[in-house]
């Protein structure tokens, strides 16, 4: 008797563990790859920036400041052919700098 629950409860757990596991996307892994090479030396978690992006509403847009390793994301700008122009001017405002942020 013990067997047969042990068959029979330990797979559905184990499934509902596999199911409950955080996954990726394809996007979010393309994300971390390219924040990897432009800021190797991040003080903060790739994880939290891609998260942070990802909840933020549409038209959204995300620079870096190369030097410091500085991100600055900004979100729901009223059109998305704006939205590049504003991040990219907001972290330079930010920085201080306007030759050292990349979209």
């Amino acid at each position: 008797m013990k067997f047969l629950i042990i068959f029979l409860v330990l797979p559905s757990m184990a499934m509902a563990t596999l199911t409950d596991a955080e996954r990726k996307s394809q996007f979010e892994r393309a994300m971390a790859a390219i924040i990897a090479a432009a800021t190797p030396a991040l003080s903060t978690s790739r994880d939290t920036l891609i998260k942070d992006y990802v909840a933020c509403k549409s038209n959204k847009g995300q620079a870096v400041e190369l030097i410091g390793a500085s991100y600055f994301r900004s979100c729901e700008h009223e059109d998305a052919s704006v939205t590049g122009d504003r991040s990219l001017e907001a972290c330079q405002l930010r920085t201080a700098s306007h030759a050292l942020c990349w979209l």
